[in-house]
């Protein structure tokens, strides 16, 4: 099967937009997209500049979360996302609401934060999407400096 054509970008003076570009080339989960999509909006929402990796995959799960639950959208039998969301809670998987606007994305985001702390299956799904998803995003700007290094001491 041939791969499908990485769009081009526009080019940044400060940004190295062939290697942006370049994370997307080999994908076969969600993890890549929903991980940028949390990066771009958490720069856009916190003011002072820190953004941690339990916000972060909070934000890939309540992304994830209305295609998935709304549309039934699978993610792939590789991703996970689909079975953490499935596997939150009755009350929570269960609710579709007609629109997905601000307000439904900052009360699901707060019931994700709640069930962090509630649940322990939760917190550690949450923690497997830390274990590599930062990683696999990153490694394309960092090929030179661990091209060399085992698997195991590169996460």
């Amino acid at each position: 099967m041939d791969k499908l054509p990485v769009a081009s970008l526009p080019e940044h003076e400060r940004i190295d937009v062939g290697k942006l570009s370049s994370v997307f080339r080999d994908t076969a989960t969600s993890y890549k997209y929903l991980f940028l999509r949390s990066i771009v909006d958490a720069v856009r929402e916190n003011q002072d500049g820190r953004i941690g990796l339990d916000d972060l995959s909070l934000r890939m799960l309540v992304t994830a979360w209305y295609p998935h639950t709304y549309f039934k959208l699978s993610f792939g039998k590789a991703d996970k996302i689909g079975t953490i969301l499935d596997n939150i809670s009755p009350e929570l998987a269960s609710k579709k609401p007609i629109s997905f606007g601000k307000s439904t994305r900052e009360d699901l985001y707060k019931n994700f934060v709640r069930l962090i702390s509630e649940k322990d299956d939760f917190r550690k799904n949450v923690l497997g999407l830390q274990r590599f998803v930062p990683y696999r995003l990153l490694a394309t700007f960092f090929k030179d400096e661990v091209r060399s290094m085992p698997d195991h001491k590169k996460k």
